[in-house]
């Protein structure tokens, strides 16, 4: 009883979006995400057709951000479920990636994957997993010392196979210090310029004229500005180390960073230290110049009071410091390697730190740890395609797997990307494949003379002689071989011989 009321049994509740089940089968959660994501998956279908539609990308980024996050959300609970259960919510993935790419039902779904860049989704809950373990460290201690307790009483739960890939991962966050935000200011606009005006510049230059330019409209803008008032700064990544240099005409300096560290960290590293320089000196305007563009972004932009960062909040400590004492500074940024002196010494000292500087102590956010188990997972991915049986066709045209599109950066329509999929995959509506399937009683051409796939449709089949010499014209006038097998042409990614084809295919209304 509680509260004079009897506590009724259930089978099942939820709570915080997942579903409970009392033997943990997850059944009903993964029923409950099917019927939540039926609609998200009937709005896919809706904005796409045979022939037009939206992108792919754009189809791909919607399935990501509206139903592959209604399913790992709690992913923590239950991504250690059986193969038979998770299979349920892996056909979701696979229906979506179908509707985006527009591949025949019968495609492998590691294919639509690997083609796709998805994750497969079973390895995709196993890293959303760890990165939430791994923020645990610091947010909530008691999450992973309930893990120790369940290693040290030797439970066989198959949830701790992740929390021993977690700890093999050796990761060591540092126990952020708490921020008074009271004492913050409300945006860094009253204590840091910043300048991007060469940006625009830069984009108008030609490349053959953009070093002598672009270093032109630094003397013009910024000769002016006395030396010691400069401070260029920098970071750099060489043989696995980090580190940051900061340049100025009357001292230098270059330190190390404890890894793991990316260059976006140790550019803000630079502007820091750079900035303690400032503190040490008279009271007056100083500039410090960076080659990073999204660190000056990140610290004009309106969240930037806001972040865990461990230097962006020093800078802003640091900021307010001088801000108090009469100091301005401005924060520029200028394109690198154009010849400027300053940029070419603080990029020279930032690689003399990583390789030989002393270590710049700092802390560690949580966040500089979580490309670790997206590595893990990529690397459990490539094992899975390297010795899958299915999807060989494919394994020979792109055997690394990748987490971006084969047609991302392509600036080509979706029936282009429909067909080449589909000829990838090496599953299309031709009689070679409609045969295989069970679909038509015979794989040979009405010609006779062949079997009716790609290559015997483009370079042999007497039912296309009146038409082929035009696509024959177009391939030797780009240089290219008339007889090269489709499979080699879709693994050299040679876009302008795979647009002739298109094309050609479309001419003779060819539907694959």
């Amino acid at each position: 009883f509680l509260y004079g009321e009897q506590i009724k049994i259930a089978n099942s509740f939820r709570y915080l979006g997942v579903v409970f089940d009392s033997r943990l089968s997850w059944d009903e959660h993964f029923s409950y995400l099917e019927k939540k994501c039926s609609k998200r998956i009937n709005f896919l279908r809706r904005i796409v057709g045979f022939w037009w539609g939206a992108q792919p990308l754009d189809l791909i980024r919607l399935y990501k951000t509206t139903i592959r996050s209604v399913l790992e959300y709690g992913c923590i609970c239950f991504h250690w479920a059986s193969e038979s259960r998770l299979e349920k919510i892996r056909k979701i993935q696979s229906k979506c990636l179908r509707i985006a790419l527009g591949s025949m039902q019968s495609t492998h779904i590691m294919s639509l994957e690997v083609m796709a860049g998805v994750m497969p989704l079973k390895i995709r809950l196993e890293q959303q997993s760890l990165r939430y373990l791994i923020r645990s460290q610091v947010s909530n201690p008691l999450v992973i010392a309930n893990y120790q307790a369940m290693e040290q009483a030797r439970s066989r739960s198959r949830i701790l196979n992740t929390y021993r890939d977690f700890v093999s991962l050796r990761t060591h966050p540092s126990a952020l210090e708490a921020v008074n935000s009271a004492t913050l200011p409300q945006s860094y606009s009253s204590l840091l310029s910043t300048d991007t005006s060469l940006l625009e510049e830069t984009k108008a230059v030609p490349e053959s004229l953009r070093q002598i330019n672009l270093f032109s409209s630094f003397v013009r803008k910024y000769g002016h500005i006395p030396s010691p008032n400069s401070f260029y700064t920098d970071g750099s990544f060489i043989n696995g180390r980090t580190g940051f240099g900061v340049f100025n005409s009357t001292c230098e300096a270059f330190y190390r960073l404890q890894q793991p560290c990316s260059v976006y960290v140790a550019e803000l590293a630079a502007v820091f230290y750079a900035l303690l320089l400032i503190s040490a000196r008279p009271s007056d305007q100083y500039f410090i110049f960076t080659d990073s563009l999204s660190v000056v972004e990140a610290l004009r932009s309106v969240g930037s009071v806001k972040s865990s960062e461990y230097f962006v909040r020093k800078i802003l400590e640091t900021l307010g410091a001088l801000f108090d004492k009469a100091f301005r500074i401005s924060l520029v940024w200028l394109p690198a390697h154009c010849g400027i002196t300053g940029n070419e010494k603080a990029d020279c000292l930032a690689k003399k730190g990583a390789l030989e500087g002393s270590l710049f102590d700092r802390q560690l956010h949580p966040s500089e740890f979580l490309h670790l188990p997206q590595q893990l997972c990529l690397e459990r991915w490539q094992k899975l395609w390297d010795d899958d049986e299915m999807g060989r066709f494919l394994y020979s045209i792109s055997p690394k797997v990748s987490l971006r599109p084969w047609f991302k950066g392509l600036y080509v329509g979706r029936a282009f990307i429909r067909m080449m999929s589909r000829l990838m995959s090496n599953h299309y509506a031709l009689d070679a494949h409609l045969h295989r399937i069970g679909i038509v009683s015979t794989n040979v051409c009405s010609c006779g003379s062949g079997f009716r796939d790609m290559d015997h449709l483009l370079w042999s089949c007497p039912e296309l002689n009146a038409t082929r010499p035009s696509l024959l014209a177009t391939v030797r006038s780009m240089g290219r071989s008339d007889t090269a097998p489709v499979r080699d042409i879709l693994a050299a990614r040679d876009i302008p011989f795979l647009t002739a084809i298109f094309h050609y295919v479309n001419d003779n209304d060819i539907v694959p």
